[in-house]
Protein backbone atom coordinates (compact mmCIF):
# COMPACT_ATOMS: atom_id res chain seq x y z
CA UNK A 1 0.00 0.00 0.00
CA UNK A 2 1.70 3.35 -1.04
CA UNK A 3 1.28 6.52 1.04
CA UNK A 4 1.91 9.88 0.44
CA UNK A 5 3.21 13.23 2.52
CA UNK A 6 -0.12 14.95 0.77
CA UNK A 7 -3.81 13.66 0.76
CA UNK A 8 -5.13 12.06 -1.98
CA UNK A 9 -7.02 13.90 -4.77
CA UNK A 10 -9.15 11.17 -5.78
CA UNK A 11 -12.14 9.65 -3.86
CA UNK A 12 -15.85 10.34 -2.62
CA UNK A 13 -14.67 13.29 -0.29
CA UNK A 14 -17.44 15.67 0.11
CA UNK A 15 -16.28 19.13 -1.57
CA UNK A 16 -14.79 21.13 1.68
CA UNK A 17 -12.04 17.51 2.32
CA UNK A 18 -11.47 18.39 -1.45
CA UNK A 19 -10.61 22.06 -0.95
CA UNK A 20 -8.65 20.98 1.99
CA UNK A 21 -6.62 18.64 0.37
CA UNK A 22 -5.58 20.72 -2.78
CA UNK A 23 -5.05 23.85 -0.69
CA UNK A 24 -1.84 21.61 0.90
CA UNK A 25 -1.07 20.69 -2.88
CA UNK A 26 -1.26 24.25 -3.47
CA UNK A 27 0.65 25.40 -0.80
CA UNK A 28 3.29 23.57 -1.26
CA UNK A 29 3.96 23.76 -4.87
CA UNK A 30 4.03 27.48 -4.01
CA UNK A 31 6.42 27.30 -1.32
CA UNK A 32 8.44 25.10 -3.22
CA UNK A 33 8.18 27.97 -6.37
CA UNK A 34 9.44 30.86 -3.57
CA UNK A 35 12.04 28.78 -2.27
CA UNK A 36 13.84 27.99 -5.46
CA UNK A 37 13.45 30.93 -7.25
CA UNK A 38 16.49 32.94 -5.29
CA UNK A 39 18.69 29.77 -5.34
CA UNK A 40 18.24 29.14 -9.11
CA UNK A 41 18.92 32.43 -10.23
CA UNK A 42 21.41 32.92 -8.42
CA UNK A 43 23.25 29.50 -9.62
CA UNK A 44 22.91 31.13 -13.30
CA UNK A 45 19.91 28.16 -14.13
CA UNK A 46 17.45 30.67 -15.04
CA UNK A 47 17.95 34.26 -16.10
CA UNK A 48 16.80 36.93 -13.67
CA UNK A 49 13.59 37.22 -15.53
CA UNK A 50 12.32 33.94 -15.49
CA UNK A 51 13.14 33.79 -11.61
CA UNK A 52 11.49 36.94 -11.03
CA UNK A 53 7.94 35.48 -12.65
CA UNK A 54 8.74 32.19 -11.18
CA UNK A 55 9.01 34.35 -7.37
CA UNK A 56 5.81 35.92 -8.88
CA UNK A 57 4.19 32.52 -9.43
CA UNK A 58 5.35 31.23 -6.34
CA UNK A 59 3.60 34.04 -4.21
CA UNK A 60 0.36 33.87 -6.82
CA UNK A 61 -0.08 30.32 -5.41
CA UNK A 62 0.53 30.96 -1.81
CA UNK A 63 -2.55 33.15 -2.15
CA UNK A 64 -4.94 30.40 -3.65
CA UNK A 65 -3.68 27.61 -1.80
CA UNK A 66 -4.44 30.00 1.41
CA UNK A 67 -8.04 31.28 0.06
CA UNK A 68 -8.62 27.46 -1.05
CA UNK A 69 -7.78 26.36 2.63
CA UNK A 70 -9.74 29.23 4.71
CA UNK A 71 -13.20 27.75 2.42
CA UNK A 72 -12.17 24.09 3.15
CA UNK A 73 -11.63 24.91 6.76
CA UNK A 74 -14.64 26.96 7.03
CA UNK A 75 -16.79 24.51 5.20
CA UNK A 76 -15.64 21.45 7.54
CA UNK A 77 -17.04 23.23 10.14
CA UNK A 78 -20.36 24.10 8.68
CA UNK A 79 -20.75 20.36 7.56
CA UNK A 80 -19.70 18.98 10.25
CA UNK A 81 -16.98 16.73 8.19
CA UNK A 82 -13.46 16.28 9.76
CA UNK A 83 -10.56 16.87 7.85
CA UNK A 84 -6.75 17.12 7.94
CA UNK A 85 -6.97 20.02 10.48
CA UNK A 86 -3.41 20.03 11.74
CA UNK A 87 -1.84 19.50 8.11
CA UNK A 88 -4.21 21.96 7.15
CA UNK A 89 -3.30 24.79 9.88
CA UNK A 90 -0.12 24.42 9.97
CA UNK A 91 0.32 24.92 6.11
CA UNK A 92 -1.98 27.83 6.00
CA UNK A 93 0.26 29.69 9.25
CA UNK A 94 3.17 29.14 6.75
CA UNK A 95 1.64 30.43 3.55
CA UNK A 96 0.41 33.08 5.38
CA UNK A 97 3.76 34.43 6.41
CA UNK A 98 5.58 34.06 3.85
CA UNK A 99 2.94 35.37 1.52
CA UNK A 100 2.86 38.59 4.05
CA UNK A 101 6.25 39.00 3.85
CA UNK A 102 6.50 38.65 0.27
CA UNK A 103 3.24 41.55 -0.23
CA UNK A 104 5.34 43.88 2.42
CA UNK A 105 8.55 43.60 0.24
CA UNK A 106 6.79 44.55 -3.02
CA UNK A 107 4.39 47.59 -0.74
CA UNK A 108 7.83 49.24 -0.03
CA UNK A 109 9.44 48.28 -3.29
CA UNK A 110 6.53 50.45 -4.96
CA UNK A 111 6.71 53.26 -2.40
CA UNK A 112 10.48 54.51 -4.01
CA UNK A 113 10.62 56.01 -7.49
CA UNK A 114 12.11 53.56 -10.19
CA UNK A 115 15.51 55.25 -10.72
CA UNK A 116 18.60 52.93 -11.53
CA UNK A 117 21.19 55.09 -10.85
CA UNK A 118 21.72 56.84 -6.88
CA UNK A 119 25.13 59.18 -5.94
CA UNK A 120 26.04 60.89 -3.28
CA UNK A 121 27.48 63.91 -5.69
CA UNK A 122 24.27 64.61 -8.19
CA UNK A 123 26.12 67.36 -9.80
CA UNK A 124 29.65 65.62 -10.21
CA UNK A 125 28.65 61.55 -10.01
CA UNK A 126 31.75 58.92 -9.22
CA UNK A 127 32.23 57.77 -12.75
CA UNK A 128 33.35 53.73 -13.25
CA UNK A 129 36.66 52.08 -14.66
CA UNK A 130 36.99 49.22 -14.14
CA UNK A 131 33.69 48.00 -13.81
CA UNK A 132 32.78 49.67 -17.38
CA UNK A 133 34.99 47.10 -18.93
CA UNK A 134 33.21 44.44 -17.22
CA UNK A 135 29.75 45.38 -18.22
CA UNK A 136 30.64 45.86 -21.80
CA UNK A 137 29.91 42.27 -22.61
CA UNK A 138 26.18 42.93 -20.85
CA UNK A 139 25.11 46.91 -20.84
CA UNK A 140 21.36 45.74 -20.51
CA UNK A 141 22.24 44.47 -16.92
CA UNK A 142 24.14 46.66 -15.10
CA UNK A 143 24.60 49.68 -17.03
CA UNK A 144 27.34 51.93 -15.41
CA UNK A 145 27.03 55.60 -17.20
CA UNK A 146 24.67 58.29 -14.49
CA UNK A 147 21.26 58.70 -16.43
CA UNK A 148 19.73 62.09 -15.77
CA UNK A 149 16.89 61.77 -17.07
CA UNK A 150 14.83 58.24 -18.14
CA UNK A 151 11.42 57.57 -19.52
CA UNK A 152 8.68 57.02 -16.82
CA UNK A 153 5.42 54.37 -16.98
CA UNK A 154 3.94 53.84 -20.31
CA UNK A 155 2.37 57.41 -21.49
CA UNK A 156 6.49 58.41 -22.67
CA UNK A 157 6.70 61.08 -19.99
CA UNK A 158 10.59 61.18 -18.56
CA UNK A 159 11.61 61.29 -14.99
CA UNK A 160 14.65 63.76 -13.84
CA UNK A 161 16.33 61.21 -11.18
CA UNK A 162 18.77 63.62 -9.86
CA UNK A 163 15.37 65.44 -8.02
CA UNK A 164 13.31 61.84 -7.40
CA UNK A 165 16.79 61.18 -5.78
CA UNK A 166 16.68 64.60 -3.28
CA UNK A 167 13.08 64.10 -2.95
CA UNK A 168 13.22 60.33 -1.56
CA UNK A 169 16.63 59.96 -0.57
CA UNK A 170 17.71 63.81 1.36
CA UNK A 171 20.31 62.08 3.24
CA UNK A 172 22.45 60.72 0.90
CA UNK A 173 25.73 63.47 0.66
CA UNK A 174 29.28 63.50 0.56
CA UNK A 175 31.06 62.83 3.66
CA UNK A 176 33.36 65.27 4.69
CA UNK A 177 36.26 63.72 7.25
CA UNK A 178 38.97 64.83 9.46
CA UNK A 179 41.16 63.09 7.98
CA UNK A 180 43.57 62.43 5.09
CA UNK A 181 42.79 61.16 1.86
CA UNK A 182 44.61 58.27 2.02
CA UNK A 183 43.65 57.38 5.84
CA UNK A 184 40.08 58.23 4.49
CA UNK A 185 40.47 56.08 1.72
CA UNK A 186 41.55 53.00 3.50
CA UNK A 187 38.34 52.99 5.89
CA UNK A 188 36.47 53.27 3.20
CA UNK A 189 37.88 50.29 1.81
CA UNK A 190 37.79 48.13 5.07
CA UNK A 191 34.14 49.19 5.42
CA UNK A 192 33.32 47.60 1.56
CA UNK A 193 34.74 44.68 2.87
CA UNK A 194 33.17 44.32 6.31
CA UNK A 195 29.72 44.55 4.02
CA UNK A 196 31.23 41.94 1.69
CA UNK A 197 31.59 43.64 -1.04
CA UNK A 198 33.36 42.42 -4.47
CA UNK A 199 36.27 44.95 -4.36
CA UNK A 200 36.78 45.11 -8.44
CA UNK A 201 39.88 47.50 -8.31
CA UNK A 202 41.43 49.41 -5.92
CA UNK A 203 43.08 52.35 -7.05
CA UNK A 204 44.47 54.11 -3.78
CA UNK A 205 46.69 56.80 -5.75
CA UNK A 206 43.43 57.93 -7.91
CA UNK A 207 41.27 58.15 -4.57
CA UNK A 208 38.94 55.53 -6.48
CA UNK A 209 37.20 52.11 -4.94
CA UNK A 210 34.79 50.27 -7.06
CA UNK A 211 32.77 47.19 -5.93
CA UNK A 212 29.70 45.07 -6.53
CA UNK A 213 27.25 44.18 -3.83
CA UNK A 214 25.38 40.79 -4.43
CA UNK A 215 22.02 40.04 -2.76
CA UNK A 216 22.00 36.60 -0.90
CA UNK A 217 19.05 35.34 -2.22
CA UNK A 218 18.49 35.91 -5.96
CA UNK A 219 21.99 37.52 -6.56
CA UNK A 220 21.48 40.48 -7.99
CA UNK A 221 24.00 42.90 -8.33
CA UNK A 222 24.85 46.54 -7.57
CA UNK A 223 27.89 47.97 -8.83
CA UNK A 224 29.30 50.73 -6.28
CA UNK A 225 32.27 53.53 -7.18
CA UNK A 226 33.72 55.21 -3.87
CA UNK A 227 35.40 57.95 -4.78
CA UNK A 228 37.62 60.46 -2.18
CA UNK A 229 39.13 63.55 -3.13
CA UNK A 230 42.15 65.27 -1.40
CA UNK A 231 40.23 67.09 0.69
CA UNK A 232 38.99 63.84 2.36
CA UNK A 233 35.41 63.93 0.92
CA UNK A 234 33.83 60.30 0.38
CA UNK A 235 31.10 60.70 -2.21
CA UNK A 236 29.81 56.96 -3.58
CA UNK A 237 27.72 56.21 -6.79
CA UNK A 238 25.68 52.74 -7.23
CA UNK A 239 24.00 51.28 -10.31
CA UNK A 240 21.04 49.19 -10.16
CA UNK A 241 20.44 45.97 -12.79
CA UNK A 242 18.10 46.50 -15.84
CA UNK A 243 14.36 48.57 -15.35
CA UNK A 244 12.82 45.10 -15.34
CA UNK A 245 14.59 44.17 -12.09
CA UNK A 246 14.63 47.43 -10.11
CA UNK A 247 11.26 46.91 -8.19
CA UNK A 248 13.74 43.84 -6.53
CA UNK A 249 16.67 46.05 -6.19
CA UNK A 250 15.54 49.30 -4.79
CA UNK A 251 16.39 48.30 -1.24
CA UNK A 252 20.21 47.46 -1.90
CA UNK A 253 20.60 49.84 -4.52
CA UNK A 254 19.96 52.09 -1.33
CA UNK A 255 21.92 50.19 1.04
CA UNK A 256 25.00 50.81 -1.61
CA UNK A 257 24.62 54.51 -1.48
CA UNK A 258 23.80 54.85 1.60
CA UNK A 259 27.34 54.10 2.76
CA UNK A 260 29.14 57.38 3.70
CA UNK A 261 26.61 58.42 5.89
CA UNK A 262 25.09 54.75 7.44
CA UNK A 263 28.94 53.52 8.31
CA UNK A 264 30.34 57.38 9.38
CA UNK A 265 31.55 55.94 12.86
CA UNK A 266 32.98 53.20 11.07
CA UNK A 267 35.13 55.83 9.06
CA UNK A 268 35.96 58.23 11.55
CA UNK A 269 36.51 55.94 14.72
CA UNK A 270 40.15 54.00 13.61
CA UNK A 271 39.61 51.75 16.89
CA UNK A 272 36.14 50.49 16.01
CA UNK A 273 36.44 49.62 12.15
CA UNK A 274 36.42 46.04 12.71
CA UNK A 275 34.30 46.11 15.03
CA UNK A 276 31.29 44.30 13.90
CA UNK A 277 29.06 44.99 17.11
CA UNK A 278 27.85 48.25 18.28
CA UNK A 279 24.50 50.01 19.26
CA UNK A 280 21.61 49.28 16.43
CA UNK A 281 20.32 52.67 15.89
CA UNK A 282 17.19 52.75 13.27
CA UNK A 283 18.31 53.38 10.02
CA UNK A 284 15.30 55.87 9.37
CA UNK A 285 16.65 57.57 12.26
CA UNK A 286 20.04 57.61 10.97
CA UNK A 287 19.30 58.48 7.95
CA UNK A 288 17.15 61.52 9.08
CA UNK A 289 19.64 62.32 11.12
CA UNK A 290 22.13 62.98 8.33
CA UNK A 291 19.84 64.62 6.50
CA UNK A 292 19.24 67.91 9.25
CA UNK A 293 23.00 67.68 9.35
CA UNK A 294 23.58 68.20 5.84
CA UNK A 295 20.24 70.74 5.64
CA UNK A 296 22.73 73.85 6.17
CA UNK A 297 21.03 74.69 9.37
CA UNK A 298 23.07 73.46 12.07
CA UNK A 299 20.67 75.33 14.80
CA UNK A 300 17.78 74.37 13.11
CA UNK A 301 16.64 72.40 16.87
CA UNK A 302 17.60 75.34 18.45
CA UNK A 303 14.32 77.35 20.17
CA UNK A 304 11.97 75.07 21.01
CA UNK A 305 9.34 75.99 23.23
CA UNK A 306 9.59 74.26 26.62
CA UNK A 307 7.31 73.76 29.93
CA UNK A 308 7.27 71.75 33.12
CA UNK A 309 4.27 70.38 35.24
CA UNK A 310 5.89 69.71 38.70
CA UNK A 311 3.84 67.88 41.95
CA UNK A 312 5.08 67.97 45.58
CA UNK A 313 3.22 66.73 48.52
CA UNK A 314 2.51 69.34 51.08
CA UNK A 315 3.39 67.30 54.44
CA UNK A 316 3.69 68.01 57.93
CA UNK A 317 6.80 68.24 60.17
CA UNK A 318 6.30 64.74 61.22
CA UNK A 319 6.53 63.58 58.01
CA UNK A 320 2.77 62.72 57.18
CA UNK A 321 0.78 64.31 54.28
CA UNK A 322 -0.91 67.44 54.86
CA UNK A 323 -4.86 67.07 55.35
CA UNK A 324 -5.53 70.93 55.58
CA UNK A 325 -7.02 72.54 52.47
CA UNK A 326 -4.81 74.25 49.62
CA UNK A 327 -3.29 77.62 50.95
CA UNK A 328 -5.80 80.59 49.95
CA UNK A 329 -2.81 82.34 49.30
CA UNK A 330 -2.14 80.15 46.70
CA UNK A 331 -5.17 81.03 44.53
CA UNK A 332 -7.51 79.03 43.31
CA UNK A 333 -6.41 75.75 42.41
CA UNK A 334 -9.46 75.67 39.64
CA UNK A 335 -7.86 79.15 37.73
CA UNK A 336 -4.61 79.40 38.74
CA UNK A 337 -2.42 79.04 35.90
CA UNK A 338 0.15 78.58 37.59
CA UNK A 339 -0.40 76.79 41.09
CA UNK A 340 -3.14 74.25 40.97
CA UNK A 341 -3.55 71.04 42.71
CA UNK A 342 -3.66 67.31 41.36
CA UNK A 343 -5.11 64.21 42.69
CA UNK A 344 -5.03 65.23 46.21
CA UNK A 345 -6.06 68.33 48.13
CA UNK A 346 -2.28 68.14 49.45
CA UNK A 347 -0.94 67.00 46.39
CA UNK A 348 0.08 70.93 44.79
CA UNK A 349 1.00 70.94 40.72
CA UNK A 350 3.03 73.90 39.34
CA UNK A 351 2.99 74.68 36.20
CA UNK A 352 5.11 77.12 34.18
CA UNK A 353 4.70 78.74 30.90
CA UNK A 354 7.17 77.75 27.60
CA UNK A 355 10.35 79.44 27.19
CA UNK A 356 12.52 79.05 24.71
CA UNK A 357 15.89 78.74 26.50
CA UNK A 358 16.27 76.22 29.68
CA UNK A 359 17.81 78.91 32.41
CA UNK A 360 14.40 80.97 32.25
CA UNK A 361 12.36 77.99 32.39
CA UNK A 362 14.49 76.83 35.22
CA UNK A 363 14.62 80.39 37.03
CA UNK A 364 10.67 80.32 36.70
CA UNK A 365 9.99 76.94 38.64
CA UNK A 366 12.64 78.70 41.09
CA UNK A 367 10.31 81.22 41.58
CA UNK A 368 7.13 79.49 42.12
CA UNK A 369 8.38 77.22 44.93
CA UNK A 370 9.83 79.89 46.89
CA UNK A 371 6.33 81.93 46.19
CA UNK A 372 4.91 78.67 47.29
CA UNK A 373 6.96 78.15 50.70
CA UNK A 374 6.42 81.51 52.22
CA UNK A 375 2.81 81.02 52.33
CA UNK A 376 3.05 77.04 53.43
CA UNK A 377 3.67 78.00 57.10
CA UNK A 378 5.51 75.00 59.01
CA UNK A 379 4.83 72.62 56.36
CA UNK A 380 7.29 71.38 53.62
CA UNK A 381 6.98 70.23 50.01
CA UNK A 382 7.52 66.02 49.61
CA UNK A 383 10.77 66.04 47.17
CA UNK A 384 10.69 62.38 46.12
CA UNK A 385 8.31 60.92 43.71
CA UNK A 386 6.70 58.57 45.87
CA UNK A 387 4.79 59.65 48.88
CA UNK A 388 5.37 60.58 52.49
CA UNK A 389 4.21 57.89 54.62
CA UNK A 390 0.49 57.06 54.56
CA UNK A 391 -1.86 55.40 56.80
CA UNK A 392 -3.99 54.21 53.74
CA UNK A 393 -6.10 55.49 51.01
CA UNK A 394 -8.91 57.25 53.77
CA UNK A 395 -5.75 59.20 54.98
CA UNK A 396 -5.29 60.74 51.31
CA UNK A 397 -7.67 63.98 50.68
CA UNK A 398 -9.55 64.23 47.47
CA UNK A 399 -8.42 67.65 45.70
CA UNK A 400 -11.79 70.20 45.68
CA UNK A 401 -12.42 72.85 43.67
CA UNK A 402 -15.31 74.59 44.93
CA UNK A 403 -19.06 74.66 44.43
CA UNK A 404 -19.29 75.06 40.95
CA UNK A 405 -20.29 72.47 38.13
CA UNK A 406 -16.86 72.62 36.86
CA UNK A 407 -15.23 72.09 39.92
CA UNK A 408 -17.66 69.38 41.28
CA UNK A 409 -17.10 67.39 38.11
CA UNK A 410 -13.38 67.16 38.88
CA UNK A 411 -13.61 66.73 42.78
CA UNK A 412 -15.98 63.37 41.32
CA UNK A 413 -13.66 62.34 38.46
CA UNK A 414 -11.18 62.17 40.93
CA UNK A 415 -13.09 60.13 43.36
CA UNK A 416 -13.70 57.43 40.47
CA UNK A 417 -9.97 57.18 39.95
CA UNK A 418 -9.39 56.79 43.51
CA UNK A 419 -12.24 53.57 43.22
CA UNK A 420 -10.80 52.12 40.15
CA UNK A 421 -6.99 52.89 40.85
CA UNK A 422 -6.49 53.63 44.64
CA UNK A 423 -6.14 56.80 46.46
CA UNK A 424 -2.36 55.80 47.15
CA UNK A 425 -1.17 55.34 43.43
CA UNK A 426 -2.56 58.78 42.25
CA UNK A 427 -0.71 60.13 45.61
CA UNK A 428 2.31 59.44 43.14
CA UNK A 429 4.24 62.81 42.34
CA UNK A 430 5.64 63.30 38.64
CA UNK A 431 6.95 65.41 36.41
CA UNK A 432 5.48 66.49 33.24
CA UNK A 433 8.33 67.95 30.80
CA UNK A 434 6.39 69.62 27.46
CA UNK A 435 8.42 70.59 24.45
CA UNK A 436 7.48 71.59 20.56
CA UNK A 437 9.71 71.90 18.04
CA UNK A 438 10.41 74.75 16.45
CA UNK A 439 8.91 76.61 13.51
CA UNK A 440 11.69 76.42 11.14
CA UNK A 441 12.34 72.67 12.33
CA UNK A 442 9.08 71.77 10.68
CA UNK A 443 9.85 73.53 7.24
CA UNK A 444 13.28 71.22 7.10
CA UNK A 445 11.59 67.74 7.95
CA UNK A 446 9.14 68.68 5.38
CA UNK A 447 11.38 68.82 2.79
CA UNK A 448 13.36 65.84 4.06
CA UNK A 449 10.55 63.67 4.18
CA UNK A 450 8.91 64.81 0.77
CA UNK A 451 5.93 64.93 2.65
CA UNK A 452 2.79 66.42 0.52
CA UNK A 453 0.46 66.23 4.01
CA UNK A 454 -0.79 69.37 5.26
CA UNK A 455 0.94 71.52 7.55
CA UNK A 456 -1.23 70.37 10.54
CA UNK A 457 -1.21 66.33 9.49
CA UNK A 458 1.96 65.92 9.13
CA UNK A 459 3.20 68.17 12.73
CA UNK A 460 0.55 65.95 14.74
CA UNK A 461 1.67 62.49 12.69
CA UNK A 462 5.82 63.28 13.68
CA UNK A 463 4.87 64.39 17.21
CA UNK A 464 3.41 60.38 17.28
CA UNK A 465 6.36 58.68 15.67
CA UNK A 466 8.34 60.82 18.62
CA UNK A 467 6.18 59.92 21.45
CA UNK A 468 6.63 55.51 20.22
CA UNK A 469 10.33 55.86 19.78
CA UNK A 470 10.23 57.34 23.55
CA UNK A 471 8.30 54.63 24.64
CA UNK A 472 10.65 52.17 22.61
CA UNK A 473 14.36 53.53 23.83
CA UNK A 474 13.47 55.87 26.91
CA UNK A 475 14.63 52.68 28.95
CA UNK A 476 18.07 53.60 27.48
CA UNK A 477 18.11 57.11 29.45
CA UNK A 478 17.79 55.04 32.47
CA UNK A 479 21.38 52.83 31.56
CA UNK A 480 22.69 56.24 30.18
CA UNK A 481 22.49 57.81 33.80
CA UNK A 482 22.96 55.04 35.89
CA UNK A 483 25.24 56.38 38.53
CA UNK A 484 29.06 54.96 38.23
Amino acid sequence: MSTSSFPQLTGRAVWPVRLASASLWIIGVGVLLVILSGPLTRMGLVKFGPGLLTLAAGGALLAIGILTGAIGWIGSARKNVPIRAGSVAIALIVALALFGYLLSQFVRATGVPPIHEISTDLADPPAFVKIRSLRAAVPDVNPVDYVVEQRSGSDGGTLNVPDAQRKSYPDIQPLTLDLSAADAFARAETVARDLGWEIQESAAAEGRLEATATTTFFGFKDDVVVRVRSEAVVAASTFAPSRALVWATRRRCRACAGVPCRHAEKLTQPQRVMSKQGPAIDREFERGLAALINSGEPEVLQGGKKGVEKESLRITPQGDIATTAHPRALGSALTSSNITTDYSEALLEFVTPTFRSSWELLQYLRDVHQFAYQHLDDELLWATSMPCKLQGDESIPIAEYGSSNIGRMKTVYRHGLGIRYGRIMQAISGVHYNYSFPDRFWEAWRDIRGSRANDQDFISDNYFRLLRNYRRHGWVTAIAIRPG
